[in-house]
């Protein structure tokens, strides 16, 4: 009777072990999940910057008339917009990784 009441117990302590794994495992994956969606959007964003930048230095450079300088403005501040929301994203993906390495018991990169 103590032999199989001694076994249940053993038996009992690796499920709950190995339910805690699991567990941690499965924050692990969703933390980097949320990295993942977090960075789904910065090529739009960098596309974007890139191409407000490429139409800025070409009003730039190309002899445009004075009335039209103010184009060069706003796709500046597009520029500028694109960039840091694509610099906060980064941000975010960061701080998903840190806490998915914290998760595991990991050192965050």
């Amino acid at each position: 009777v103590w032999q199989e009441q001694s076994g249940k117990g053993t038996v009992a302590l690796a499920k709950q072990k190995v339910a805690k794994t699991k567990q941690t495992i499965s924050k692990a994956e969703s933390l980097l999940g949320r990295s993942t969606l977090s960075s789904s959007a910065m090529p739009t964003y960098l596309a974007v910057a890139t191409a407000a930048t490429t139409a800025s230095v070409i009003f730039f450079m190309e002899a445009t008339p004075t009335r039209l300088w103010w184009v060069n403005a706003v796709l500046l501040g597009i520029t500028v917009g694109a960039t840091m929301l694509a610099a906060r994203r980064q941000r975010r993906v960061e701080f998903y990784i840190r806490q998915a390495s914290k998760a595991v018991d990991g050192t965050p990169p």
